[in-house]
């Protein structure tokens, strides 16, 4: 909350482009521009936020988008094609624009195939949910446009299929789905609503480390069966 010169108190918001247009309901001509910009953007490489602000009777009115250049972590690409080579299935989760999520994807060496969020919780039931959501999700390079509780969601889609699934997050929103993951990882700067829901804390600023995570446990598991087996015997 802001008070300007003349004493009067507003408010000011800035986030993702959809929600913040979502909270001001501009017109059809100003939507479409601002939908513009954030493609262009997004070709450029670059994020967008929305920015808004009230009014004397407490309305939300859409003032414009702000661009940010904020790269994908330095070993991030690395990361993930060393993942895949070992057998995990990579899906980019974003609350980024779909166009975006397409950019960095790319960068990141992931398809281009990005469903929108609300396609996740578009279920009728529970059998739509593991036969067609699900199977749907496991399709997918990527989800934009997400919210907090779809992350959620997306987490439930992948295990109501018999998936194992980690995810990594730093945020307070994703500590319903970090808890909710088989394997729940807190990235380095986490909140602690994040570290507390997670099952591995990274200290450091890579990803690297999910990698040796990987290794060690199939080399435990390994040795674990390898003596069961001999004794077995």
């Amino acid at each position: 909350q802001i008070k300007n010169a003349d004493g009067m108190l507003f408010k000011v918001s800035k986030g993702a482009p959809q929600v913040i247009i979502d909270l001001c309901h501009p017109d059809e001509e100003t939507c479409q521009q601002a939908d513009q910009i954030v493609n262009e953007f997004a070709l450029k490489g670059y994020r967008s936020l929305g920015v808004a602000h009230t009014n004397e009777n407490g309305d939300w009115v859409f003032l414009g988008i702000l661009s940010l250049f904020d790269p994908p972590r330095e070993d991030a690409k690395q990361t993930i094609k060393e993942a895949i080579t070992h057998g995990v299935n990579i899906k980019m989760v974003t609350g980024d624009n779909i166009a975006i999520a397409k950019q960095i994807s790319g960068q990141l060496g992931l398809g281009q195939n990005i469903l929108l969020a609300d396609q996740i919780v578009r279920a009728k039931d529970q059998e739509d949910v593991i036969h067609n959501v699900a199977h749907s999700a496991e399709l997918a390079d990527g989800f934009a446009q997400v919210f907090p509780e779809h992350k959620y969601w997306l987490v439930k889609d992948f295990q109501a299929n018999n998936h194992l699934v980690g995810m990594t997050g730093d945020g307070v929103n994703d500590a319903p789905a970090l808890k909710q993951a088989d394997v729940g990882i807190a990235v380095s700067g986490a909140t602690d609503a994040a570290r507390a829901a997670a099952d591995l804390v990274l200290t450091g600023s890579g990803l690297g480390v999910i990698i040796n995570a990987i290794e060690e446990a199939r080399r435990i598991f390994e040795r674990m069966n390898a003596y069961a087996i001999y004794r077995i015997t």
